[in-house]
């Protein structure tokens, strides 16, 4: 297997997704609030983007030096990780046979999941996150309704930064 793991080329660019990982539970889409998406400025917008421009070129590069079977890619990662896995994901349809992403759900309220619905996913989220492991089961409950198959896994004790280290081999069990 050829394992690629890019770190986000900005602060905080979830690999291009522009919306807040909270707010599902509530309604923190108030117009005025700067972490609305509809209130980032041109060079935040661009920053984020870059995000999703670096893995588009780490891809190509990969695509070019190796043999890269086409229909056996998988993604995933954790915290802005996890939100970059589920939006870029999202962004290319059909390009991951599977992806796992982990603790972290974009606010859905702002987010597309439409490019997910057949995108068999993963996901975990350990109880003791310290964004709070509600807004991950609602997530889920939402992804779900838009007919994304999302299986979740919940680690008892699993935080947010290890919790997707305690089923690492689940994880790759479901990338079989």
């Amino acid at each position: 297997y050829i394992l690629i793991a890019p770190d986000g080329s900005t602060n905080n660019s979830t690999y291009g997704c522009a919306v807040p990982p909270n707010g599902m539970l509530g309604a923190r889409s108030d117009a005025k609030d700067p972490a609305n998406p509809e209130n980032l400025s041109e060079e935040e917008l661009r920053s984020v983007q870059m995000g999703e421009l670096g893995l588009d070129q780490v891809l190509a590069l990969a695509r070019r030096d190796y043999a890269v079977d086409e229909a056996n890619l998988y993604l995933m990662g954790n915290s802005m990780g996890g939100m970059g896995t589920l939006y870029y994901a999202s962004r290319h349809p059909g390009l991951f046979r599977k992806i796992s992403p982990q603790g972290a759900i974009p606010d859905m309220q702002f987010f597309d999941c439409s490019g997910l619905r057949h995108q068999p996913t993963f996901f975990v989220g350990g109880d003791m996150d310290s964004h709070g492991v509600q807004y991950l089961r609602e997530g889920c409950r939402v992804l779900k309704e838009h007919d994304v198959p999302v299986i979740y896994r919940e680690v008892s004790g699993g935080t947010h930064s290890l919790a997707w280290v305690d089923v690492l081999d689940e994880i790759f069990e479901f990338f079989k």
